[in-house]
C-alpha cells in the first residue's frame, strides 16, 4: 500500500504571510518595488565583478560576429620572428632602425608610427633621429598611470597646443613616465597608457594624459593630427578642445580638434572606449624581414601610413582580447587609429541609466502580466526568468552595433530576479491557498476525508468503502421547543458551543465527528477487533464528559414553561460503508448501512425508554454482563426485526426521565 501524502502544515513566515493576504497584484507591485533596491545594493557591493562580467558579455558580439572590412589606410610593419632572425634579437640597434625607416621613405610611406620607446641613449640616436626628421614620424611615450614608483627616465618632449578649455584638473594626470632618448625631444610623440581592466583586457585608453602639467596625446591622435591638416588654414596646427555633452545621447564629454572633423567622445574619467568590432583579419601585416627584402606588393606603402610594432611572441608585448588570449599590442593601436580614422567610437551616452530604467520598467510590466495569469503564471515567470535577460542582451548587442553602449547588465539581473522572486511569491501564495483549502476542508470533514479530498482527483463516481465501526449519535432534545422562543443568533450560538465542544471531547478521545444533523451529531471510530471492550468503554467515557462538560447549559431553559435540554445518545457497532457519492462538481460525504440507521433509530427510543445513553446489542455484547441491563426488545422506526436496547447498570433511571417532556405509547413486543 503506498504511504498516504502528508497534509500540508507550513507555516510562512508572518512578513511572508502578510504579502500573502494583501491583495495579489497589490504584493506582486510591492515585490517588485523592493527587488529593485536590493538590486541596486548588490550591485555596488560587488560592482567591479559585475561591470567585469559586463564587459565579457557584451564583447562575445565582436567575438561571434567580427566586422569584416579590409583596413586598407595603414599597413601594420611587425617586428615578428621572420625579422629578428633576419636582423638579429631585439633590441636592434639605431642603425638597424634607421635602416627600415629610411626603406619605409623609400617605399613612399606618408607617415610612420612607431609603437616603440627608446629611453637609453645609444649609438647611432643622431642617425635614426636625422632619418625620423625627414619624414612625418611618431614615436611612443608611456605615462606611468598606475605606477607608484618615482619613474621620470628620458624625455617627453613639448606636448601639444590645448585650447583655454582644456585643464588637466578634467585628465588622467601623472607625474611618472617612461620617454625617450634627449636625442629625440623635437620628434612628434604620443602615449601609449593603456587602461587595464581586472582580467587584464585593455579596454579604453585616454586620448590625452597631463604629465607634470603638460598634455600629450596618445599615439594614434599624434599621427592623425600630424597627418591631417586644417581645412581652413593647412599651414596651421589643429587645436585640441573640450566641449561639455550635451543631451542624453551625447558623452560626458567631447574632444575635438579645430578645422578638422575630429571629435572623440569621452567617459567622466576622459577615457576613449577601445571597439573590437573589427576582425583581426582586417588589418594588413608586413613583416620587416619582407620589407627589407623589397617582397611585398610594390603599391602597398605608396602614400601609405604605417603602425610599427613588435608581434614576436618572445618580446612579450602581447595582452588577451575578445577575439585571443594572446593578440600583439600593436594591434590594439591599429584598433585605435582606425576608429580615429572613421570616427567611429564606441561610447556610453549620457542617458544610459534611462534606457535602463524603461528596461526595467518594461520587463517589471510584463512580469505583472505574466503573473496574473494564474493558470500558466509559473510555467510563464520560469520562461521569461531565462528568455527576457537574453533578450535585453541582444537589444545591447544591436545598439552596440551602432556604437551606443547603453548597458545590458542591470535590467537582466533585474528581470531575472524579479521574475524568480515572483516564482517564489507564486509558489508561497499557492501553498498559502492550497493550506487554507485544506484547513477549511478538514473543518468540514474528517481529516482522514479531508486527505483523500485534498490529494485525490474528483470523480462523479461512487466511493467509499466497507469498514467495522463504533458509532454513536447524539441529539438536543427538547432543542425545537428552545428554538421557538429564542431569537435565530441564539439558537446559532446554542449550536456552535455544542457543536465544538462535542468536537473537541470526541477528539480527546480519539473518535471523529463525521456529520452534524440538525441538532444531533454523527460520530464513529474504528473497530480493533482484540480491543472492542476499551474503545466502548472509552466511547462511554467520552459520553460522560460530553454530558457533564454542557450540563450547566442543558439545564437552563430559556423559558419557564419549557423543558430543560437533554443530550441522549445512542451507541453500537457494526459494518458501515463510508466514502462519498455525487458528481464531480457537488458530492457529499455520507456514512451509510443499517449500523448507522439503527443507532438513529436508537437514539430515538432514549426519550420512551428514559435514558440518556442506549446501546445497541453489538455493543453491550463486548461489556461485562454485569455493566449493562436489558431494557427489552423494540421495533425501531425502518426496521422489520426488533432490537434489544440496553442501558448501564448504574444510570438512574428516575433521573434520566426528569429531562422527557413526554412519554411515547409504545410497547416492547417481548421482553
Amino acid at each position: 500500500m503506498s504511504a498516504k501524502p502528508a497534509a500540508p502544515n507550513t507555516v510562512l513566515p508572518p512578513s511572508v504571510a502578510l504579502t500573502l493576504r494583501i491583495n495579489p497584484h497589490a504584493s506582486r507591485l510591492l515585490l517588485l518595488l523592493i527587488v529593485l533596491p536590493l538590486l541596486l545594493l548588490l550591485m555596488w557591493l560587488v560592482a567591479p565583478q559585475l561591470r567585469l562580467f559586463e564587459e565579457r558579455a557584451s564583447e562575445q558580439r565582436w567575438a561571434f560576429a567580427p566586422l569584416i572590412q579590409p583596413e586598407q589606410r595603414f599597413v601594420v610593419v611587425t617586428i615578428d620572428e621572420a625579422a629578428l632572425q633576419q636582423l638579429g634579437a631585439w633590441p636592434w640597434s639605431r642603425t638597424t632602425l634607421a635602416e627600415v625607416s629610411a626603406q619605409l621613405q623609400q617605399a613612399g610611406v606618408a607617415l610612420q608610427i612607431y609603437d616603440l620607446i627608446l629611453p637609453e641613449a645609444k649609438a647611432g640616436d643622431d642617425l635614426f633621429a636625422a632619418q625620423l626628421a625627414q619624414t612625418p614620424s611618431v614615436l611612443g611615450i608611456l605615462p606611468a598611470l598606475d605606477s607608484n614608483q618615482n619613474l621620470q627616465t628620458g624625455q617627453l618632449g613639448q606636448g601639444i597646443l590645448l585650447s583655454n578649455s582644456i585643464h588637466c584638473q578634467v585628465l588622467p594626470n601623472t607625474q611618472n613616465y617612461l620617454g625617450n632618448a634627449a636625442v629625440y625631444v623635437n620628434q612628434n610623440v604620443g602615449h601609449i597608457a593603456p587602461v587595464v581592466s581586472q582580467d587584464g583586457v585593455i579596454r579604453s585608453q585616454p586620448p590625452l594624459v597631463c604629465v607634470n602639467g603638460k598634455a600629450y596625446p596618445s599615439l594614434t591622435l599624434a599621427a592623425l593630427l600630424a597627418g591631417i591638416k586644417p581645412s581652413a588654414s593647412p599651414e596651421l596646427k589643429p587645436e585640441l578642445y573640450l566641449e561639455k555633452g550635451m543631451g542624453l545621447f551625447a558623452p560626458v564629454w567631447w574632444l575635438k580638434a579645430s578645422n578638422t572633423p575630429v571629435q572623440l567622445p569621452l567617459d567622466a574619467q576622459g577615457n576613449l572606449r577601445l571597439s573590437y568590432q573589427q576582425a583581426p583579419e582586417n588589418f594588413t601585416t608586413l613583416s620587416i624581414a619582407d620589407l627589407m627584402n623589397n617582397n611585398y606588393p610594390p603599391r602597398l606603402l605608396s602614400n601609405a601610413w604605417v603602425l610599427v610594432g613588435a608581434t614576436a611572441f618572445g618580446l612579450a608585448d602581447v595582452v588577451p582580447t575578445p577575439h585571443a588570449a594572446l593578440t600583439p599590442g600593436v594591434e590594439l593601436q591599429a584598433r585605435l587609429l582606425s576608429a580615429l580614422l572613421d570616427q567611429n567610437h564606441t561610447y556610453q551616452p549620457q542617458g544610459a541609466w534611462l534606457y535602463q530604467l524603461i528596461q526595467v520598467l518594461l520587463s517589471a510590466g510584463l512580469l505583472l502580466l505574466l503573473a496574473a495569469n494564474r493558470q500558466y503564471n509559473v510555467t510563464f515567470l520560469a520562461t521569461a526568468a531565462a528568455v527576457l535577460p537574453l533578450a535585453q542582451l541582444a537589444m545591447h548587442w544591436m545598439f552596440l552595433s551602432h556604437n551606443l553602449w547603453l548597458g545590458w547588465l542591470l535590467p537582466a539581473l533585474y528581470t531575472s530576479l524579479a521574475a524568480v522572486a515572483l516564482l517564489l511569491l507564486e509558489f508561497a501564495r499557492t501553498r498559502f491557498e492550497r493550506q487554507r483549502l485544506y484547513q477549511n476542508l478538514s473543518s468540514y470533514l474528517p481529516k482522514g476525508i479531508a486527505d483523500q479530498i485534498a490529494f485525490r482527483k474528483t470523480t462523479s463516481q461512487v466511493e467509499g468503502s466497507n469498514q467495522q465501526l463504533l458509532v454513536i449519535y447524539a441529539d438536543l432534545r427538547n432543542f425545537n421547543a428552545w428554538q421557538e422562543h429564542l431569537p435565530a443568533e441564539e439558537t446559532a450560538a446554542l449550536l456552535h458551543y455544542f457543536f465544538i465542544t462535542a468536537n473537541k471531547t470526541l477528539a480527546m478521545h480519539g473518535g471523529t465527528l463525521h456529520e452534524f444533523r440538525g441538532d444531533a451529531i454523527l460520530a464513529a471510530w474504528p473497530v480493533n477487533p482484540s480491543n472492542q471492550t476499551a474503545q466502548v468503554q472509552n466511547a462511554i467515557a467520552m459520553v460522560q464528559q460530553l454530558q457533564a462538560t454542557l450540563h450547566k447549559l442543558l439545564e437552563a431553559p430559556p423559558h419557564p414553561n419549557l423543558e430543560p435540554l437533554a443530550l441522549d445518545f445512542a451507541l453500537d457497532l457494526g459494518s458501515v460503508l463510508m466514502g462519498s457519492l455525487g458528481s464531480a462538481q457537488r458530492r457529499s460525504h455520507l456514512l451509510l448501512g443499517q449500523t448507522v440507521n439503527r443507532v438513529i433509530g436508537i437514539q430515538k427510543m432514549t426519550a420512551e425508554i428514559g435514558s440518556t445513553l442506549l446501546l445497541g446489542e453489538q455493543a453491550a455484547q463486548t461489556l461485562p454482563t454485569e455493566a449493562v441491563q436489558s431494557q427489552g426488545r423494540y421495533l425501531l422506526e425502518g426496521f422489520t426485526a426488533p432490537q434489544e436496547l440496553f442501558t448501564l447498570r448504574q444510570q438512574s433511571q428516575n433521573l434520566a426521565k426528569s429531562h422527557t417532556n413526554r412519554v411515547l405509547q409504545l410497547r416492547p413486543q417481548s421482553r
